[in-house]
């Protein structure tokens, strides 16, 4: 039997360990996975944000080049422009120099023709009178051809250095404008180069974001998946206003009405018993829809259904009235978005939803605004807060101003028992000094006593304080 019982207790502990090892686990499972949830919330809106910001890059860097290209072009066809009015210049010149060649060319031509007829002419005169003056005239008309040679001579080299001076300007522009051209050709292939590598940069990174991105949609498809984020949401806006003991959610906030069973998401408790109903269901689908879409046509299609589909939600959380199933509840109803991007998409494509939630008594948050709201309810708590407990303290000082009086009272009427107690005692004191005493030395003259002697006691003189008053009289409210 022994055995048995040893056998049964141990099988037993052994259940209980068993058992305790199991919940420990789940717990710290459970506890993984919230955060591990809230991880992946907020996952998604870096990689949102980083999207966001890859984007406008990408878009920066498109303007920056279609600019520049601008720029190079209207550079390159100004200076084509003034590279062609310098070829007409230089046209213009060379026409002129030719048709100057041509006339000089003339000039010798009749020269020469003038030298020949006037030869021919001395040979035709008398051979006497050509003999005699042959060798006079000759050196005189040798001198005169040297003169006009000299002439024609000095008007070719002024008329070559004049169309050299006109050309050397044009030539030095042409070579500036060979020398710019060159340079713009080269800067611009550098900066394409460096501006095609942040482009395949950026086209990397936005693939890489689009994975990411992608994924996450994926998983937000899921209703549980996305339900759970946004619960998340909710309660990490919730914890960081430190409201969590003053909310309340899912099954602790239901109510039951004629029409059936109501469940909002989150239940706010004001101070003054009020309360405030949170809706976290707002939907997302056709924004997940637009982030996977390539075509613009096709993801602005996607964003008005999105746009669309939150007025819908507006419209079918007005119709439920929720105000009228609580207790003083103000009358509207906080619809959460648990994400800024999805607020901000659907406001962009109709801007009238915050005049459109009002006038169905719903107020459109976001974490960022709910977070201020629920931080000023939670200033109405700690205002609340100190006004109870100023009310608990004047309630315990009127308690202990009323018990002080009492024990003042009791204090008085224990001073006067103490001086009667004393006048008893004195005169206990001296009808024992006035009879016993002398009664008692009359045996010790006999010799009928002990060793020790009897000594009177002395009596008490003074008697005890007065108990001060309190102001209002013994056990009156001082209020």
């Amino acid at each position: 039997m022994d055995i048995l019982y040893v056998t049964i207790a141990f099988v037993v502990g052994l259940s209980i360990g068993l058992l305790v090892m199991v919940l420990t686990n789940k717990s710290r499972m459970n506890g993984q996975r919230a955060l591990l949830e809230n991880q992946f919330g907020t996952r998604i809106a870096t990689l949102e944000a980083e999207r966001v910001s890859q984007s406008a890059l990408a878009q920066r860097a498109f303007e920056e080049k279609r600019e520049l290209e601008l720029r190079k072009d209207a550079e390159l066809e100004r200076l084509r422009s003034a590279n062609s009015d310098l070829n007409g210049q230089v046209k213009a010149v060379q026409a002129t120099i030719i048709a100057e060649r041509e006339e000089v060319e003339k000039k010798r031509k009749l020269l020469d023709e003038a030298q020949k007829n006037l030869l021919e002419a001395f040979k035709a005169l008398s051979a006497d009178a050509l003999q005699k003056n042959n060798e006079a005239f000759l050196q005189l008309a040798e001198q005169n051809l040297l003169k006009f040679q000299e002439g024609a001579k000095l008007d070719l080299e002024a008329r070559q250095k004049s169309i050299a001076d006109t050309i050397t300007p044009v030539k030095e522009t042409l070579e500036k404008f060979d020398r710019k051209v060159q340079e713009l050709d080269q800067k611009r292939a550098e900066e394409y180069g460096s501006l095609n590598t942040n482009i395949s940069k950026m086209e990397e990174s936005n693939v890489r974001l689009q994975v990411e991105t992608n994924r996450l949609v994926t998983a937000l498809r899921a209703p549980k998946v996305r339900g759970r984020w946004g619960e998340i949401q909710l309660r990490n806006v919730v914890e960081m206003a430190g409201m969590t003991k003053y909310c309340d959610y899912n099954e602790q906030a239901s109510v039951t009405t004629e029409d059936g069973r109501f469940i909002p998401d989150m239940i706010v408790r004001l101070p003054n018993e009020r309360t405030i109903v949170v809706d976290s269901k707002a939907p997302m689908n056709s924004y997940l829809e637009a982030l996977e879409c390539s075509d613009e046509e096709d993801r602005n299609s996607k964003l008005d259904a999105h746009a669309s589909a939150i007025r819908k939600h507006v419209d079918d959380l007005g119709k439920k009235h929720y105000w009228t199933m609580f207790s003083r509840a103000p009358e509207f109803v906080i619809m959460f978005i648990p994400g800024e991007v999805f607020f901000s998409a659907a406001l962009e494509r109709d801007a009238t939803l915050i005049e459109h939630g009002m006038r169905n008594n719903i107020i459109l948050s976001t974490p960022t605004t709910l977070i201020a709201l629920l931080l000023s309810v939670a200033q109405g708590w700690r205002e609340q807060k100190i006004t109870e407990n100023s009310e608990e303290v004047s309630r315990l000082g009127r308690e202990l101003y009323s018990r002080m009086a009492v024990f003042v009272g009791h204090l008085e009427s224990l001073g006067r028992s103490l001086d009667r107690s004393v006048e008893n005692f004195n005169k206990a004191i001296g009808s024992l000094d006035r009879n016993l005493l002398k009664t008692t030395q009359r045996f010790k003259e006999l010799d009928v006593s002990s060793d020790k002697d009897i000594e009177a006691p002395r009596q008490i003189e003074g008697k005890t304080r007065d108990v001060p008053q309190l102001e209002g009289g013994e056990g009156v409210d001082p209020e």
